[in-house]
């Protein structure tokens, strides 16, 4: 077995995981194209995760799905004894990588490696927090990759898992249904051995209002400026203040919505 810090680079994505893919949504994604470089800038399901399940400094941590690492790099990082990132994406652990070696101390730099969800390469009881943060609806068995988190997640240690709610406004996710959509029932019984902690569903303006019909509308209204850089100008700002509100959103508990966030802990010590 792989030891926690030294996640393996591996020979590339999971076969099983392909299927899940077929269809790239990256370039539709365009949040996923921006530099984050500061905490202040993850919001959202990010937020979340910071007010209900802070890390520890003695806390050996692993965030499965971290795609381009920001959560690992501008927040875990100094703020857990040692963190590993993993995805089954090479070019974006690539970046992950980068990101922590320029801009990171090695005593604080998060380590990254290539693996499935679906067969994490790890002892069991090996980590003492752990996030699966929007990952379970894209995996080809949810519950397979449930079970491996839970696995390597040591007695006492907390997990925190978000996912797409299950509501009446589905049809708002430009990406369903490839994405799965969950309830909190549906999403506990993935791990009939943690105890439930904690449950926050939230994203109701987020995900009907500010997140589809304002930001779609401003960004074709900024085509009747004239020059390219007013319009940048504009796109920036409007952005910036619709991302706020979403964040001020999220941060309500409403029960309903767009993003399900719930926190586990495994029963002993």
């Amino acid at each position: 077995m792989t030891s926690p810090s030294d996640p393996p680079r591996g020979p590339g994505p999971d076969p099983a995981d392909r299927g899940r893919r077929a269809r790239d949504y990256r370039p539709l994604d365009l949040h996923r194209l921006m530099e984050y470089g500061s905490v202040a800038q993850l919001t959202g399901r990010h937020r979340i995760a910071r007010e209900l399940a802070a890390p520890a400094p003695t806390d050996v941590v692993l965030d499965v799905g971290c795609a381009n690492g920001y959560w690992p790099n501008l927040y875990l990082a100094g703020r857990a004894a040692r963190i590993v990132g993993l995805d089954l994406d090479r070019e974006e652990i690539g970046r992950a990588a980068a990101f922590a070696k320029r801009s990171l101390e090695s005593e604080v730099r998060p380590s990254f490696g290539v693996s499935s969800a679906q067969a994490l390469p790890f002892a069991d009881g090996a980590f003492t927090l752990a996030y699966i943060m929007d990952v379970l609806e894209h995996v080809d068995d949810p519950s397979l990759a449930a079970h491996e988190v839970s696995r390597v997640l040591a007695p006492g240690g907390r997990l925190v898992v978000s996912v797409p709610g299950d509501w009446l406004f589905n049809w708002l996710d430009p990406h369903y249904p490839e994405h799965r959509h969950y309830s909190p029932g549906h999403l506990r019984a993935f791990f009939p051995g943690l105890e439930l902690i904690v449950t926050h569903q939230t994203g109701f303006l987020w995900s009907t209002m500010w997140g589809k019909y304002v930001r779609f509308l401003s960004t074709r209204a900024t085509r009747l400026l004239p020059g390219l850089r007013l319009r940048t100008a504009v796109l920036r700002g409007t952005n910036t203040t619709i991302d706020r509100i979403a964040d001020l959103d999220c941060r309500m508990n409403y029960g309903f919505g767009a993003a399900l966030c719930m926190v586990f802990r495994k029963p002993g010590r």
